[in-house]
């Protein structure tokens, strides 16, 4: 994208960065409204974000989660009558449902590696509900500055400067003194949303599904040519010896979804162990790595996104 962006002679872009994370735009933040509402007892909030959070989830990445009456149930008191009622009035309105087959999450990286990297954990801010500390974490530790880094790298390896007008400080700090209800409502970034009411196409304004970048990961693993080379990758020696990628699984996922088919969430898995099993061949075995780096992107090129084998 940087390098389309400086063939046509741009050199200053303005970009988006840091919207999400001052006013909630991903799905986790709808469901950290819920709690925060549901704690205040504001049940009509409550169940606008419980209706928010459902919507918010993309099915093109195979994203599935409970209708918003569940999650809204979740929340409520104990109360066992009003509960039945709900429950019944649902399945007489919308019928019974089938539950989706659950989503396979579980690392291929070994248990040693996952236990020398523990996940961050999220500090408890006085002054700060749930939703309001979970905006926190993203915008200053667990997501923001990393988006941030990868995108300095890639626009300077074009000679291309990003600017981030969400980013000024004056804006920061007014978007931190907002109510909670004015980030997450019926809808992520409310407040935003509004404002923009006269100049954002509507279509545009009121999509509530997240969509963000990702490469072509499920069109190429469905190519032959890539499958192929992913079996050859999980049955090297090197891949045995490595350490840092629990081989056998990773095989038996590999062989799993070229029978049933590659999920979003297959790919990525399959992908992160992958890369890390690339850069421990190409930085930490002493002796020449036997998979280099360019294997899998000459595999990529030879394929095409969504092609086949020429």
């Amino acid at each position: 994208m940087y390098a389309h962006v400086a063939s046509q002679g741009t050199r200053v872009i303005l970009e988006g960065h840091g919207g999400d994370e001052l006013l909630g735009g991903y799905p986790y933040f709808a469901q950290a409204a819920v709690d925060t509402y549901a704690a205040r007892g504001d049940w009509r909030r409550t169940w606008q974000a419980a209706r928010c959070l459902a919507d918010t989830r993309n099915p093109d990445i195979d994203e599935v989660g409970s209708p918003a009456w569940r999650i809204f149930l979740a929340k409520l008191p104990r109360a066992p009558y009003l509960r039945r009622w709900l429950k019944w009035q649902s399945r007489r309105v919308v019928g019974e449902r089938t539950a989706p087959s659950p989503v396979q999450t579980t690392s291929y990286v070994t248990p040693d590696i996952r236990s020398a990297c523990p996940p961050m954990r999220v500090p408890t801010l006085d002054g700060l509900s749930p939703l309001g500390t979970e905006l926190h974490t993203a915008f200053t530790q667990r997501v923001l500055p990393i988006v941030l880094r990868v995108v300095d790298r890639a626009t300077m390896a074009y000679s291309v400067e990003s600017r981030a007008p969400l980013l000024d400080h004056r804006l920061v700090q007014f978007a931190f003194s907002l109510p909670d209800e004015d980030k997450v409502a019926r809808e992520t970034k409310h407040i935003l949303r509004a404002a923009t009411a006269d100049v954002v196409p509507h279509a545009v304004r009121r999509r509530r599904a997240k969509l963000g970048f990702s490469i072509a990961e499920r069109e190429w693993f469905d190519a032959p040519i890539v499958r192929d080379y992913l079996r050859d990758v999980c049955g090297s020696r090197s891949m045995r010896e490595c350490g840092f990628i629990d081989a056998a699984a990773l095989s038996a996922g590999v062989e799993r979804c070229a029978r049933d088919g590659f999920t979003w969430h297959d790919t990525t898995r399959i992908w992160e162990a992958l890369n890390i099993f690339l850069w421990h061949e190409r930085f930490v075995r002493p002796a020449a790595p036997r998979h280099s780096p360019a294997s899998i992107a000459q595999a990529a090129e030879c394929v095409g996104v969504g092609g086949e084998k020429p």
